[in-house]
């Protein structure tokens, strides 16, 4: 399993979509300055800004504007970033120009779990689930991982159309409006890809039927991405201090 870092945002209410996704990778940019320092406790990154059309299932329209996702090195090094002056001195005051407000108020720290891989994609549906009042956070993430996962590929338009399946099982408390305990990423090689398996009659009356019953729909909040960003491939081994974005 690796330590995950995934920020749910919106952007800075002054911006428009297309702005907020070139500040956010100017703020990549900026972190890039500290590759030495801030950039050695990550191996991977992920920005995903969220798909905007006009056709979309109501399940995807919105507030948020993206996804970071960031693979951490160690629990030593996520608590590393928060304390590195790079990271205080530059990275969070250059946060309001880009986002709505400081992003460790939207921050899930997870640990991940992949299910399957078959390569990345370049766009992914992106579901923040909360599991159902009474249930403990271990008896969610044994019914999501262990009965839930296999079924995906006992469906045949998602073994034909997703590219890779993975889990992030929250194990920090959230902070406040953000009271989610898992994010599942389904990456896809297009967008007409994703949606063909959100409305796939057999898709919903299995996978979307069985997770209604443990989680709650209602808090439930579903993003289909793009890549606005990325940097090294978390899958393969660290070589070094990496130049990346938060």
């Amino acid at each position: 399993m690796s330590i995950k870092w995934i920020y749910l945002a919106k952007r800075n209410p002054a911006t428009d979509h297309m702005e907020f996704r070139k500040r956010w990778r100017e703020h990549s940019a900026l972190a890039s300055q500290f590759a030495a320092t801030m950039g050695k406790h990550f191996t991977g990154v992920r920005q995903c800004a969220k798909v905007q059309r006009a056709d979309l299932p109501p399940e995807l329209v919105n507030d948020y504007d993206g996804v970071a996702l960031l693979w951490l090195r160690s629990m030593e090094d996520m608590r590393g970033v928060w304390t590195d002056p790079s990271t205080t001195g530059t990275m969070i005051p250059d946060e309001p120009r880009v986002f709505s407000t400081q992003v460790l108020k939207f921050s899930l720290f997870c640990q991940e779990w992949a299910e399957f891989d078959r390569g990345e994609g370049a766009f992914a549906l992106l579901a923040f689930v909360k599991r159902k009042a009474g249930t403990s956070r271990a008896d969610f993430i044994a019914r999501w991982r262990d009965q839930h996962a296999p079924m995906l590929l006992k469906v045949p338009a998602a073994d034909r159309l997703v590219r890779r399946y993975r889990q992030n099982h929250v194990f920090m408390d959230p902070p406040p409006g953000y009271d989610f305990d898992g994010v599942a990423e389904l990456w896809f090689d297009s967008v007409d890809d994703a949606l063909a398996l959100l409305r796939d009659p057999d898709y919903r009356a299995s996978i979307v039927g069985d997770l209604a019953t443990f989680t709650e729909p209602s808090a439930a909040v579903t993003l289909l991405i793009e890549i606005n960003h990325r940097k090294v491939d978390p899958s393969a081994p660290a070589t070094g201090p990496l130049v990346l974005s938060r």
